[in-house]
């Protein structure tokens, strides 16, 4: 039995289907992990593994739940990046907020902003600490040196106590180390040469500082008692980080401040005692930069001064009271670092840096240095954040030797492309604006085509006539991920074995087999299992439908203690009365006229039946029989409140209400009281409006904001209406009329005809509005809308 529908049929078909129809189609298909264990300050958790997917070229993302074994409650959720730095198409990159020393940016707005074809930004983490702008530093300045794009973008102040930093290189090799110093040589033809105190930022007494774009649109010094020079970056010259590059003198503006920078200009600014030294520049003059950059790497066994072997094959150049020229000229690319509490993994060896509980970012490198690792662990909430030591035992078993703490607390994020931030930030999940943040970055040339699909549910155990919709993860031949819920999706199979709606991505299972998915040059089969002895079952033994809004009927089969939906379409469907309802051979119900029938379904030797009752709305609004009006006074004002209870079953499937009163009485809100028909117990939803005195004013009550969407919630039953008053004055009459009371029906269309709510098949004289009522009049007998005899 094969049935085919339009797109638009199968949507209407689908959506109404209860949600955990799906939830057994869409749950991400990772195992769980529950026989792993880590010990911690000598107390072993379980580990959970909630998902672990490849986030792109040599990436694995992992999230997983450490379980304290002797409290369920106490856990922390931690969040890992896993990079294999060898893989050719990615390379690390840190990001200064909108490409400026000062201000904040999302870390998720960083990565969305900087990504470009051939250039993606996919995964990453926020950065390491910043001023926020106390101590009259401006909000945003990293507390550290910070190199990005190999280009120096800030050094810290002369005379500041080391500082742990990480640095890495155009190989993705990083490095850790006790404190990162930068020299900045201005070197004149004749070999003169001046050294500049610090990069960017503001400058002091007596300073000579470079600036370049990474400071803002200006300099932003704000007085005018120095000296900017504007120089041109050379043709063919490039920033580095151990070199040197070329600039040509274009002016020398004396007394000046805010001078204007960009991408090919550098500016020279003397105050003070170096004021005289870059006034004495000559226009066309040209100038050299002598960058040099070297990493403290003394570790915990180290002496001072020494030259260690970071991992095999790699060296830092070392810092001996003097730059080293002798040593290894690294071209570092990104540097960050700056707080003295950082390093807490050194060479193997865990420091308890920190001793308090925090959200927390970390980056950490394995002995070898081919896997970088950046892990987020959530905080101030369920998960209860860790001490630096922590971090460390953690990073540890994660395979680093070496790791930092990174900028915490509200600031910890991890982001992933398409997925957005994937923790749980301890801002009330809200992502924090940070001065900079750590990112890997996909250069593989752009390509948009699926080459890989990787399934949420590697294989479908179904009911017969049980229906899936497949869900992938799609990459292009890079491994960069193309999509997290890939849409471009085409089914395929055996027609023994099932079929595929007309929609393309909907699956219904008649036999075991496989189920061949494609996209792009990407494929996948699906192994497909059909539990044949399932037998369907109905989820509601009665119904109420409308006219306006279709019903595709809810059938669902246990396979394996689980729920599954199965195709209603499956049934052969018969009704006592036809005339009442409607049903497509895709087991989609639509009222025709007002009533009751029974609609009887059978599949083999399976039959049961449903209730089907059909009410139509014959306008947009109908009212309520709920007038009321009533007079009272407080004795004592202490919660005072009007209430009208009035138990009235709603007529149809209404949208909203609208309650029009006029009351003398101080407002403070209105409490609607409402029951679903399939429910235990009323909801409630208060109404804070400002409401006038002595003048009619309408609530528009949304039952959506009382009521998820079921159809099994009709009928309605509205329980009450209660007023509350606003310091009311004692013995004071109050009056409160309820003038009008509506039912709304959005999806309410003109009738061409005016159903008989007794008997489908005769016609309806008269319709009027009797004391605010609806009223059907037929051979003289006045009817309300649900069809009873009126008295």
């Amino acid at each position: 039995m094969l049935y085919f529908c339009t797109v638009k049929q199968i949507k209407q078909e689908l959506i109404h289907m209860k949600k955990h129809f799906f939830a057994c189609i869409l749950v991400l298909s990772v195992s769980l992990l529950a026989n792993a264990n880590i010990t911690i300050d000598n107390v072993e958790f379980t580990i959970d593994t909630i998902a672990r997917y490849q986030a792109g070229p040599g990436t694995w993302y992992t999230q997983v739940r450490l379980l304290r074994a002797s409290d369920q409650k106490k856990r922390h959720d931690v969040y890992l990046l896993q990079v294999d730095r060898t893989n050719p198409y990615i390379h690390y990159h840190t990001v200064l907020a909108n490409d400026r020393l000062i201000g904040t940016e999302q870390p998720s707005a960083m990565a969305q902003r900087k990504s470009e074809p051939g250039k993606v930004y996919f995964a990453g983490t926020n950065g390491d600490f910043y001023n926020s702008g106390f101590r009259g530093f401006k909000s945003g300045v990293p507390d550290g040196t910070f190199i990005t794009e190999r280009t120096i973008a800030h050094t810290p102040l002369q005379g500041r106590e080391p500082q742990p930093s990480t640095i890495f290189d155009s190989q993705n090799h990083f490095y850790f180390g006790r404190n990162l110093s930068t020299d900045v040589y201005v070197v004149r033809a004749n070999g003169d040469s001046m050294r500049c105190n610090h990069v960017n930022y503001d400058h002091y007494d007596n300073e000579l500082v470079l600036y370049n774009r990474y400071n803002g649109a200006t300099t932003l010094t704000e007085t005018t008692d120095g000296t900017e020079v504007v120089c041109r970056i050379n043709e063919g010259q490039s920033w580095t980080t151990n070199g040197t590059m070329t600039v040509t003198v274009e002016s020398v503006n004396i007394n000046a401040k805010a001078t204007a920078l960009d991408s090919e200009h550098v500016v020279l600014s003397g105050v003070g005692t170096q004021k005289a030294y870059v006034e004495s520049l000559t226009l066309g003059e040209v100038l050299t930069l002598d960058i040099h950059t070297w990493l403290h790497t003394e570790g915990i066994n180290e002496e001072p001064g020494t030259k260690v072997n970071y991992y095999e094959g790699n060296y830092v150049p070392r810092y001996s009271g003097v730059y080293d020229m002798d040593s290894v000229a690294v071209d570092f690319t990104g540097a960050l670092g700056g707080q003295d509490k950082e390093r807490f993994l050194i060479n193997g060896v865990i420091l308890e840096t920190w001793a308090e509980n925090h959200p927390r970012t970390a980056i950490g490198a394995s002995r070898t240095g081919d896997t970088i690792m950046q892990v987020v662990v959530d905080g101030r909430g369920a998960s209860t954040g860790m001490t630096t030591g922590q971090m460390g035992q953690l990073m540890a078993y994660f395979g680093a030797w070496n790791a930092m703490n990174m900028e915490g607390g509200g600031s910890s994020a991890m982001y992933i492309r398409h997925r957005g931030v994937v923790n749980s930030p301890s801002d009330n999940g809200v992502e924090r604006s940070e001065s900079n943040g750590l990112f890997v970055v996909c250069d593989a040339p752009e390509d948009n085509v699926p080459a890989r699909l990787v399934p949420y549910k590697p294989t479908f155990r179904l009911p017969k006539y049980g229906f899936a919709r497949p869900q992938f993860m799609s990459y292009n031949q890079y491994d960069l991920m193309l999509s997290y819920d890939e849409q471009d999706l085409h089914l395929s199979c055996d027609p023994s074995v099932g079929y595929v709606l007309e929609d393309s991505v909907t699956f219904v299972a008649l036999n075991s087999g496989i189920l061949t998915v494609r996209s792009g040059n990407a494929r996948y089969d699906i192994p497909v299992s059909v539990a044949t002895d399932a037998e369907p079952e109905l989820r509601l033994d009665s119904i109420l439908i409308d006219a306006w809004t279709n019903y595709a009927i809810e059938l669902s089969a246990t396979v394996d203690d689980r729920s599954m939906g199965i195709m209603p379409g499956a049934l052969t469907w018969t009704f006592d009365d036809n005339q009442v309802a409607q049903v497509t051979n895709l087991g989609v119900l639509n009222g025709v006229h007002n009533g009751v029938t029974l609609l009887h379904g059978a599949l083999g030797a399976f039959s049961d039946d449903m209730q089907v009752r059909v009410e139509i709305a014959p306008s947009q609004t109908l009212p309520v029989p709920l007038i009321m009006d009533t007079t009272i006074s407080y004795s004592s004002t202490r919660n005072a409140t009007m209430v009208f209870p009035c138990d009235l079953r709603l007529y149809s499937r209404p949208d909203s209400l609208l309650i029009t009163i006029q009351t003398n009485a101080p407002i403070s809100y209105m409490e609607v009281q409402v029951q679903a028909d399939n429910a235990a117990q009323p909801q409630t939803r208060k109404m804070a409006q400002s409401v006038p005195q002595n003048v009619e004013f309408t609530y528009h009550v949304a039952l959506s904001d009382l009521l998820e969407y079921d159809v099994a919630n009709y009928p309605i039953v509205l329980h009450q209406l209660k007023f509350a008053l606003k310091d009311p004055a004692k013995n004071t009459p109050y009056r409160m009329q309820i003038k009008d009371v509506q039912t709304k029906y959005l999806h309410w269309q003109d009738p061409s005809y005016i159903p008989d709510l007794l008997m489908p098949s005769s016609s309806v004289s008269h319709k009027c509005i009797r004391s605010s009522r609806l009223v059907i009049i037929r051979d003289g007998i006045e009817y309300d809308v649900l069809g009873n005899p009126m008295k």
